[in-house]
């Protein structure tokens, strides 16, 4: 098993070995998580009606937010005859490397919107048909992060690297 990463010492993709029979140990965990909220407000005007047919203009504002996160960790155990590096430096077992990285975006949306409202009254029936459209302006964060640790038996855990933008 093999993880894809965008490797900035040759600057070029490479994959970081998780586990190979007779080599290393290991596994990956990933996690995702999004959530889309809004609200909005309008006034609304009757331009028309009838008994039977009603119709209504919007015009107001529309706030959105979107929220959405990704987590990759993994954890590989060097088998005896396995080799590895961490940080340049050369590795036997039983050593022991954990990889963990965190993307996350926020996307926040406000602008005015207008639209309309049909009704169409069928008995104790209403039909209703609305539409609306926004423009505005959407303001984006976007962050990640990461860590690589080295664990080996019999020593305190060595200092770790970490990235984030």
């Amino acid at each position: 098993m093999a993880r894809p990463f965008f490797d900035t010492t040759i600057n070029a993709e490479n994959v970081r070995l998780v586990a190979l029979p007779g080599a290393f140990a290991g596994g990956l965990v990933t996690s995702t998580s999004a959530r889309l909220w809004g609200a909005e407000a309008n006034l609304a005007r009757q331009l028309s009606g009838s008994e039977n047919v009603q119709l209504v203009i919007l015009a107001g504002f529309r706030y959105l937010d979107l929220e959405e996160n990704l987590r990759i960790g993994d954890v590989s155990a060097l088998l005896p005859g396995g080799v590895t590096s961490f940080n340049t430096i050369p590795l036997g077992p039983p050593a022991t490397t954990l990889v963990t990285d965190h993307f996350s975006a926020r996307n926040n949306f406000y602008g005015g919107q207008v639209g309309g409202r049909l009704n169409y009254y069928l008995g104790k029936a209403v039909l209703n048909l609305t539409g609306k459209v926004a423009i505005g302006s959407t303001h984006q964060v976007v962050g990640a992060s990461g860590t690589s640790t080295l664990l080996v038996p019999g020593t305190h855990r060595l200092p770790s690297s970490r990235a984030a933008c």
